[in-house]
């Protein structure tokens, strides 16, 4: 059972009209706090809190963690599960990912965070995987990706190297709650063996951003001149390859028999003296550019 039918009563009877909450966090959570401590603030934390239990006013909740976004793996008093808890045992994983994106700037979150009674937010959606199957499925995508860009971050290759050999498709994935995709943490190491040697096992998109940054400039922001430069050169051997597939194209009929022109051609061949030496009337030039584009 969930805890939140165990709480009603205590929920029910909170006074509105306090302004100072005291709330117990557990040794998982992201603030460390005694029971004495307090939130002086504009929003009311237990307010908010029965938002999430509850799954109402969405939108009090998602501006609430905006300006406070540490109450998320807060844990009442009074109460067993954070906020992180009810959320997922919710099963919106859009508001899941809205809430988890506010934690960028968190150094102290962990995902698998657990409840008073040892409960991670896994172990939450796999009870309710009858009822709200994605849910389960998108936290396992989190923690293997959490697992891959923990490996890049303390530069276990090898194990980086098994990851993505199993699952290629990750590696340009990441988490709302990490700053970096796997390939920035190659750039900001600049280790270019390596990058090349996981590139012939995955594709890796050279065009994602962290902190606003393109790959090259963390690179370059760190030193790593020769990292950059190399991806610079990718990027240019690839707009070169996108522009050699679309620039040339002739006439060409499908197999329903639609026919494609080239504009650019036609454009410059218009211009061209062939043209501009054939002296026609209108009607001969109806005639002559009719089966110019049936018959060319």
């Amino acid at each position: 059972m969930s805890e939140q039918s165990s709480t009603l009563t205590t929920d029910q009877n909170h006074n509105d009209n306090t302004e100072k909450v005291t709330i117990a966090v557990t040794s998982q959570s992201v603030i460390e706090s005694s029971s004495s401590e307090t939130f002086n603030s504009d929003v009311d934390f237990q307010e908010i809190y029965l938002c999430a239990k509850h799954n109402r006013n969405w939108p009090k909740l998602s501006n609430a963690l905006m300006a406070h976004p540490d109450w998320l793996t807060v844990i009442p008093d009074d109460h067993q599960w954070s906020m992180l808890h009810q959320i997922v045992y919710s099963g919106n994983i859009k508001h899941l990912d809205e809430v988890l994106a506010l934690q960028t700037t968190n150094s102290n979150f962990r995902l698998l965070c657990e409840t008073r009674d040892g409960k991670t937010v896994r172990e939450i959606a796999a009870e309710q995987v009858n009822i709200h199957s994605e849910m389960l499925h998108h936290i396992e995508q989190f923690i293997v990706i959490d697992e891959l860009l923990n490996n890049a971050k303390n530069r276990r290759w090898d194990l980086v190297k098994q990851c993505i050999t199993l699952r290629p498709d990750i590696v340009n994935e990441k988490p709302p709650y990490r700053r970096f995709y796997l390939i920035h943490h190659l750039a900001y190491v600049g280790n270019l063996d390596i990058f090349k040697e996981l590139n012939e096992i995955c594709h890796f998109r050279l065009d994602l951003y962290a902190e606003n940054q393109t790959i090259s400039q963390l690179a370059r922001q760190h030193n790593k001149i020769a990292f950059a430069e190399y991806i610079e050169s990718l990027q240019i051997i690839n707009l070169n390859k996108i522009n050699e597939d679309t620039s040339v194209q002739t006439v060409s009929s499908n197999s329903t028999g639609i026919l494609h022109y080239n504009f650019e051609f036609y454009e410059n061949f218009s211009k061209s003296s062939i043209l501009q030496n054939i002296n026609l009337n209108n009607t001969e030039w109806i005639c002559f550019i009719f089966y110019f584009f049936v018959y060319y």
